[in-house]
C-alpha cells in the first residue's frame, strides 16, 4: 500500500501479494494497478468500519461479502468479478505463505458475465487492410507488416511491440514472444509474412531510423524516431487504416487476433492447436476467441457425428 495507508492487520501483506504477482506470476502491470485498486478500496472499507487491524485467521467471508456488497449499486459485472477474483488470489497467496489455513473467499461466487462477442474482421475485410495502401512512406509499409505479422500468428498487441529482432527467424518461419505469465512461445510465419516483414527489416526499418538513429536496436518495430513502439501507437495506426479503406470501426488490434483464431479453425485447424499458438492456459479460453459460424458448425457436426445423416435437398426439416 502507498505511504499513509493502513498497513496493520491483513493488510500489511498487501505490498508482498502485489510483488509476488510482478516477480512469481509474471502479471501484466495492468493486471497489478487493477489489483492495487481493488485493495485499496477494501483497505478503505476496512478501515471506515474500524477493521484495519483485523488479523488474517479473523477475517471471514461474511466481511468479504459486506465489501463486496457495498460495491455492488451501480458497478459492471465485470468489475465485480475482477474484485472477487483479487480477493481470491489475495488469500490464497495467505494460504500458501501458511498465515491462512483456508480462505474464506471460497465461499464467493463469481457473477455470470456475459458471453464475449468482440467484434473481429471478415477475411474479405482482412484482405483489404494486408493488401490495402494505408499511407505513403516508410511508415505505411511498417504498419503493413505491423498487421500482417498479429494476424499471421495471433499475436497479442503486447507482444509484437516487444518482440526483438533476435526472436525472429525469417529463414525457419518463427517467431519467439512472451507472453502473459512470462511464457515464452514459438509461433509459425506464414510465406505471407516472412516476405513482408523481410522487406520491411531490409528496405524500411532503416529509413524509420536515418534521421535520428536507433534508440532502441533490438525491437522489430520501431517509430520515426527510431524508439519501440508501445501498444496505443498501435491503436491509433489501425484507427488510421479503418478510416482510409472503410473498415468496421469497432474492431480493436487485439480484435485480429479474433480473427486470426476464427479463420483457422473455420479453415478445419484443430482447436487445440489453435489454443497452443495463442498461448491460452485453458481450451475453453481459446473457445470464447473464436466465432464460428453455424454453417461451420453443422459441417463438423455432420461429418463427424456417427449418428449424423447427410440432409438432402428435398428435407425441410
Amino acid at each position: 500500500m502507498s505511504e499513509g495507508e493502513a498497513t496493520q492487520g491483513v493488510l500489511r501483506y498487501v505490498n508482498d501479494f502485489l510483488t509476488f504477482l510482478h516477480v512469481e506470476r509474471g502479471a501484466s502491470p495492468n493486471t497489478i494497478e487493477a489489483y492495487r485498486s481493488d485493495l485499496q478500496n477494501f483497505a478503505s472499507f476496512l478501515t471506515e468500519h474500524r477493521l484495519n487491524e483485523l488479523e488474517p485467521q479473523a477475517l471471514t467471508h461474511l466481511h468479504l461479502r459486506h465489501w463486496l456488497g457495498s460495491q455492488h449499486k451501480g458497478m459492471a459485472r465485470s468489475t465485480m468479478a475482477r474484485r472477487v477474483s483479487c480477493l481470491r488470489s489475495f488469500l490464497q497467496f495467505l494460504v500458501k505463505r501458511e498465515i491462512l489455513e483456508r480462505s474464506p473467499a471460497e465461499l464467493l461466487s463469481r457473477p455470470k458475465l456475459p458471453e464475449l462477442n468482440r467484434p473481429f474482421f471478415a477475411i474479405d475485410d482482412i484482405f483489404r487492410l494486408l493488401d490495402g495502401h494505408l499511407k505513403d512512406g516508410p511508415a505505411g509499409r511498417r504498419d503493413q507488416a505491423i498487421f500482417e505479422l498479429i494476424y499471421s500468428c495471433g499475436l497479442r498487441v503486447s507482444e509484437l511491440v516487444g518482440a526483438d529482432l533476435q526472436d525472429l527467424d525469417l529463414v525457419e518461419g518463427w517467431l519467439r514472444v512472451l507472453g502473459k505469465g512470462s511464457k515464452e512461445r514459438d509461433v509459425p510465419l506464414g510465406s505471407r509474412a516472412v516476405d513482408v516483414v523481410g522487406t520491411y527489416l531490409i528496405e524500411t526499418r532503416p529509413l524509420l531510423v536515418d534521421k535520428h538513429g536507433v534508440q532502441d536496436a533490438d525491437a522489430i518495430f520501431l517509430n520515426q524516431r527510431g524508439s519501440r513502439l508501445t501498444t496505443r501507437s498501435i491503436r491509433r495506426f489501425l484507427d488510421e487504416a479503418q478510416l482510409k479503406l472503410g473498415l468496421d470501426p469497432e474492431v480493436s488490434p487485439h480484435g485480429l487476433r479474433h480473427s486470426f483464431a476464427t479463420h483457422m479453425l473455420d479453415a478445419g485447424a484443430d482447436l487445440r492447436a489453435i489454443q497452443k499458438m495463442l498461448g491460452h492456459e485453458r481450451l475453453a479460453t481459446t473457445q470464447r476467441y473464436t466465432h464460428t459460424s453455424l454453417d461451420r458448425l453443422m459441417k463438423v457436426y455432420d461429418s463427424a457425428h456417427p449418428r449424423a445423416f447427410i440432409r438432402g435437398p428435398d428435407d425441410d426439416s
